[in-house]
């Protein structure tokens, strides 16, 4: 069985596009988990799944990625070798060939699958390899990865989900450095990766155009994570932490124009 995890925030699920998706026979199971804060649209949601029956967990507001992953792994049942589970987005394109190149990579008995992600820019942002402040966005130069340092997104990635018997997500991480963790982790186990042979577009919302002082509460938000993860991940620390959260603030003062995003990243 794969199961197929999908977390909202603010979107409905009849607009989701797994639901259009020619997946019919492939021995799948869809469980929503909704992080929406607008209650109106976790009613709608609530009554859909319903009528629709599909798995549906309302959250009754923002809890953060890592519970709302952690929500939809304490509904499913108990854990056999043959069972995987996919994180997927809501908006991501998929298609019958991805799920086929993932069934066989599932049918291999890989450990962990993952397609490439490309961003609006043309660029393959995972998988990559980790780095101590910036991951190396090594597929863009070669085909060739070190699965040693191997890192990836969560959007579209697959897992035995055995692996979840001995790990979860850390529910100090709100929204961002949740899946650089995860990798993290799992480097450490004597695990199986492929990189199928797949491209999946994916809209970065901060590889976007950013106007003035839109992204702030945003940037806040990761810089809190950024420095949550130096502190209990294996592979960063403090330091390393801070001097990221440095640079992005300076990035993102030149992007946007705005000293705030600096200010911010100093405080």
């Amino acid at each position: 069985m794969l199961y197929i995890g999908i977390v909202l925030y603010n979107s409905l699920i009849e607009h989701s596009k797994i639901l259009k998706a020619e997946i019919d026979g492939m021995n799948c199971s869809i469980i929503f988990s909704d992080n929406s804060d607008i209650e109106t649209i976790r009613a709608k949601n609530n009554r859909y799944a319903k009528a629709n029956k599909i798995q549906y967990i309302n959250n009754k507001g923002n809890i953060g990625l890592s519970k709302a992953y952690n929500s939809i792994l304490q509904q499913l049942p108990k854990k056999k070798q043959t069972d995987y589970l996919m994180w997927l987005d809501d908006d991501t394109e998929i298609t019958p060939a991805f799920f086929k190149k993932v069934m066989k990579g599932i049918d291999q008995a890989y450990d962990i699958i993952l397609p490439k992600i490309v961003g609006q820019n043309g660029i393959i942002y995972s998988p990559n390899e980790r780095g101590a402040i910036r991951n190396k966005l090594v597929l863009n130069q070669t085909d060739q990865l070190d699965f040693d340092k191997i890192n990836g997104i969560n959007s579209c990635l697959t897992m035995r989900l055995s692996i979840f018997d001995s790990f979860e997500y850390d529910e100090a991480l709100f929204l961002d450095q949740v899946d650089q963790l995860f990798f993290d982790t799992m480097r450490k186990q004597p695990l199986r990766y492929l990189i199928i042979d797949h491209v999946i577009k994916q809209n970065f919302s901060q590889r976007n155009a950013i106007r003035k002082h839109e992204y702030l509460l945003r940037f806040s938000i990761r810089k809190k994570d950024v420095l949550q993860y130096g502190r209990i991940s294996p592979n960063s620390n403090v330091l390393f932490s801070k001097i990221k959260v440095l640079l992005l603030g300076i990035q993102l003062t030149v992007k946007a124009q705005s000293v705030k995003y600096l200010f911010e990243a100093i405080k």
